[in-house]
């Protein structure tokens, strides 16, 4: 091997990387045997590496980032409940109001209306409760799928006012929405009402005696009418909308104790 000069080299050593060969007769031709093998070497290591960086841009890719999505999505799928059903489909309202209670029972019907215990003091009461079939004569013009209607009045001495509750239960949460359509139809919204109940509205009617404000609620399957009834003359001024509100949320609380199952205790003071 010649190096700078030109100056023949014997004896001494040589390295080429981590080898060391000695500078014999047969050195260089050992060294030669080396070195090729040696780049032999160093180009399957850079292939090798080509290949492996090669692997990240390979069709396996896209598997794998399809897998992480799938993961992903079965972390976030729909909570089921007990009965297997999906979450959502279970809190869908629509479904939850058609599975609403339907008041069936006279005796459970009677008990929403309101006893002299659940009215103001000092109120007397003029007539009911009573509780008649939904196809008899006394319920005539209510909706046939009433199963009962019933009434109780009351009257509040010191003013002369009286106050009517109603209460019409029916065979379905759709046979009610319907009755309470027709009803505010009838009698379109002329009076202030805060929501009660799932729908509510109040109107006022003029006759030659009285002026009745009424209300009328649907809560679920059961419509309720509540009417407070005024001196004609003298409407403007005993009338109090509180007075409204109150009594008929009282009386809706009522209808819902007992479409809960539950005895009916609402009850107001004013």
């Amino acid at each position: 091997m010649v190096i700078g000069s030109g100056n023949r080299l014997r004896g001494n050593n040589i390295s080429v990387g981590p080898l060391t060969i000695s500078n014999t007769r047969g050195g260089p031709g050992t060294l030669m045997v080396l070195i090729v093998l040696g780049l032999g070497i160093l180009a399957l290591a850079v292939y090798g590496g080509v290949r492996a960086i090669g692997v990240n841009d390979s069709p396996a890719g896209p598997d794998t980032t399809t897998s992480r999505q799938d993961t992903a999505g079965a972390d976030h799928a729909p909570e089921t409940s007990a009965s297997g059903t999906e979450g959502p489909d279970s809190e869908n309202p629509l479904a939850d109001e058609q599975r609403r209670p339907i008041l069936k029972d006279r005796a459970v019907v009677a008990s929403v209306l309101p006893g002299v215990d659940a009215v103001p003091s000092g109120w007397t009461k003029e007539s009911g409760p009573k509780i008649f079939k939904g196809s008899a004569a006394q319920c005539r013009p209510t909706p046939p799928d009433a199963l009962f209607c019933g009434r109780v009045q009351y009257e509040a001495p010191a003013t002369n006012n009286g106050f009517v509750f109603d209460v019409f239960p029916f065979s379905s949460v759709d046979a009610a929405k319907s009755a309470y359509q027709k009803a505010k139809q009838d009698n379109p919204p002329s009076m202030a009402l805060p929501g009660i109940g799932d729908e509510s509205h109040a109107f006022d009617k003029q006759k030659d005696s009285s002026h009745d404000v009424r209300a009328a609620v649907r809560v679920g399957s059961v419509v309720v009418g509540f009417t407070y009834r005024l001196d004609a003359e003298e409407w403007n001024r005993t009338y109090d909308s509180d007075h409204l509100e109150i009594l008929t949320r009282m009386f809706t609380h009522r209808v819902q104790q007992a479409l809960d199952g539950r005895t009916p205790t609402a009850r107001t003071s004013l």
